[in-house]
């Protein structure tokens, strides 16, 4: 079942919850959200992964000149990496290809703009990170930026089964601002327990994705908004893709998940 606000008063939302419940118990549902991860993929020549096998979450800086071979396609030139981040020692790792698969989000491209242009692609590794399924997924978070000296962001996107303390999803890293100084979008994942819908392990809220800052939104999953960071007066494009989080557990399902896309 599905209940909205929009729809429901606080005693329709009551019993819509206690009937949600009694259905998840009551029946075996063998369907759960529709959930399609990104699968980002950050490659060298070889094929191998930029990565390797890395024994910890790891945040990698890369730095070359774009090339744009399809709409989710990035080949960064003569690629090298900063290690560690922003103040290491450069090491030349050759061409390097980005892919994401973006069945969630057909809207999702990279900017046509970034080939030919130097940039910084900063992504997060990490052995841990897993997806809804609890299938490995190595790299949550990637990011991309245009410049040299003075560096602007263009394009951002992130998936992560992440949860904070509360049980509510988390954003990866980097999808956010690091180092406080980048012209990026801010995030947090909220719920209001109305959006939910019995699953195969459990109620599944469909939760909501708070983008910070004075034209800040609360987007429902599919809703995009606009909204200026920094000086740049073109602004950037928030799609929340998808927010969840279940009350109760399976063995081969994850327990929060969250998945976004920004672009100029």
């Amino acid at each position: 079942m599905r209940a909205t606000r929009s729809d429901l008063g606080p005693r329709a939302a009551a019993l819509a919850l206690a009937l949600g419940v009694g259905v998840a118990v009551a029946g075996c549902f063998e369907r759960d959200v529709d959930t399609s991860p990104f699968r980002i993929s950050v490659t060298l020549a070889s094929g191998a992964p930029v990565a390797g096998a890395v024994a910890e979450a790891t945040l990698f800086e890369l730095r070359g000149t774009a090339a744009v071979a399809g709409e989710t396609t990035l080949v960064v030139s003569g690629a090298v990496r900063r290690d560690p981040p922003v103040s290491g020692t450069d090491t030349p790792i050759g061409d390097v290809t980005i892919t994401f698969d973006r069945t969630a989000a057909p809207q999702a491209a990279f900017p046509a703009r970034l080939s030919g242009q130097p940039v910084l692609v900063e992504f997060l590794a990490d052995p841990a990170s897993r997806g809804p399924k609890r299938e490995p997924l190595l790299v949550p978070g990637l990011r991309v930026a245009t410049g040299t000296t003075f560096l602007t962001y263009e394009f951002l996107l992130g998936e992560a089964t992440y949860q904070r303390t509360s049980g509510l999803p988390a954003i990866p890293v980097p999808i956010g601002p690091i180092y406080l100084d980048e012209d990026v979008p801010s995030f947090e994942v909220v719920s209001d327990w109305i959006d939910l819908e019995p699953a195969e392990c459990g109620l599944v809220y469909l939760d909501l994705l708070h983008v910070l800052g004075a034209e800040g939104a609360t987007l429902r999953r599919g809703q995009t908004h606009q909204l200026v960071v920094g000086s740049r007066p073109d602004p950037w494009n928030v799609l929340h893709v998808l927010s969840w989080h279940r009350k109760g557990a399976c063995d081969d399902q994850a327990s929060a998940w969250t998945q976004l896309v920004a672009w100029r």
